[in-house]
């Protein structure tokens, strides 16, 4: 029989190898102790196939060679430990440090995108302090009026310079009728001692007429229907009035003699509010009578700004009270007249969103505000221009403002829905 130890064949049937003097009898099993661990196996040995001895060649795959007899230890050791995971280690280090790096430039975008993302984008007129804005009814088109330049047209959507309306007449004052259909632009070239207000076909850009001929205009305004169009006029012999007249006509509906600076209608079209140099009076428009009379002194020189809420409710008025640019914007109830609350802030215009929940001032801090119509507190400030905000009006669906600057651009902010 076979040696199991030496692999001898030994012809006697004795119990000890001749050779190697270890005992003969078969092993069926063998024990190899692994630190604190047994591990046994079975093993079937043939009589007719001899076994080797195990060797230091004899090695399973990833463990050192080693003597089947001694024990075998499955703890890693430290340096193994520091060997494996030394990589791994310095990934997860660099994989921190990309984190962190990640996370700043995340609230770095924030603050930019909290300061910045309101503009959209800066339209350059050229030269030309813009003092007059005025969008069209669909929202398509943007009409600006750099004093005593011509009015140009923009695209809305892309920004895009469209077209430039004739320079004669040159115009400081621009508006277009609720229907869409025409544009009134108000003004004159500078030092000719003559301005007019003119009437433009929007679907040729084509001038229609003229509907003044007076030493100065003030800003131009639509009646609701579109059927009237007003303006402060000083004549050539110097009395001034607030004039109406008929758009498809171009004559003279009513002249009211005595109020110079802006005039403005109502949304419901019964009452004008019309400046002079101590108040703001409310007429109605059939008859030229003055309903209400509101306090709202301004020195000689500075032109006001007012205009009513959407829903008629509200009149808000901003002007300039010396050189200093010391003013305020103050908000009043229509029907009783009374002053509802003042906005500590230096405003040469107002604007009330559609929604009449926000009135946007272009400021004399070359930024413009928003605050909260309700409560009067200031939601946001919107920084940008390089010198003073002289105008600012709301897109029709509120969700655009653009303001006109003595800087001569024109931004266009995003309003969110929450404001």
């Amino acid at each position: 029989m076979y040696c199991n130890y030496c692999g001898t064949v030994n012809p006697d049937e004795g119990r000890y190898c001749r050779k190697c003097g270890k005992q003969k009898t078969p092993v069926t099993s063998q024990s190899f102790s692994h630190g604190d661990a047994n591990i046994s196996s079975s093993t079937s040995l043939s009589p007719s196939m001899p076994q080797k001895a195990p060797t230091t060649e004899d090695k399973s795959p990833g463990l050192a060679a080693q003597s089947l007899s001694a024990p075998v230890s499955l703890v890693p050791s430290k340096d193994a430990i520091a060997e494996e995971f030394a990589p791994r280690a310095k990934t997860s280090r660099k994989v921190a440090v990309a984190a962190a790096a990640v996370c700043a430039l995340l609230l770095v975008g924030i603050w930019i995108f909290r300061s910045h993302a309101n503009q959209v984008l800066t339209l350059d007129s050229g030269g030309g302090n813009i003092a007059s804005l005025a969008f069209s009814p669909d929202g398509r088109f943007l009409a600006t009026a750099a004093s005593f330049h011509a009015v140009k047209i923009w695209d809305v959507a892309s920004g895009m310079y469209l077209r430039t309306l004739s320079a004669d007449p040159a115009t400081n004052w621009v508006a277009f009728s609720p229907d869409g259909r025409f544009m009134a632009a108000a003004g004159g070239a500078w030092g000719s001692g003559v301005q007019e207000v003119a009437l433009w076909d929007v679907g040729s850009w084509n001038l229609l007429r003229t509907m003044a001929h007076a030493k100065s205009v003030g800003p131009v305004n639509f009646s609701p229907d579109g059927r009237l169009a007003a303006s402060a006029v000083t004549t050539t012999d110097n009395n001034e009035a607030a004039v109406v007249w008929d758009v498809a006509s171009g004559k003279e509906v009513r002249s009211i003699a005595g109020h110079v600076g802006l005039a403005v209608f109502s949304p419901d079209g019964k009452l004008m509010a019309v400046s002079d140099n101590d108040s703001i009076k409310l007429l109605d428009v059939s008859t030229g009578s003055t309903m209400r009379t509101l306090s709202a002194r301004v020195s000689s020189g500075n032109e006001p700004s007012f205009t009513f809420s959407p829903d008629g409710r509200m009149l808000a008025y901003a002007a300039v009270l010396d050189g200093r640019g010391n003013s305020s914007v103050r908000l009043w109830d229509v029907a009783s007249g009374k002053e509802l609350r003042t906005l500590d802030v230096s405003a040469r215009g107002v604007a009330f969103s559609p929604d009449n929940r926000l009135l946007a001032s272009g400021d004399e801090d070359n930024t413009v505000k928003l605050w909260d119509v309700g409560s009067g507190k200031l939601l946001r400030t919107l920084a940008g221009h390089k010198d003073p905000v002289n105008c600012v009006v709301f897109s029709p669906d509120g969700r655009m403002l653009a303001s006109g600057s003595v800087d001569g651009t024109t931004r266009l902010w995003t309003i969110s829905s929450d404001h």
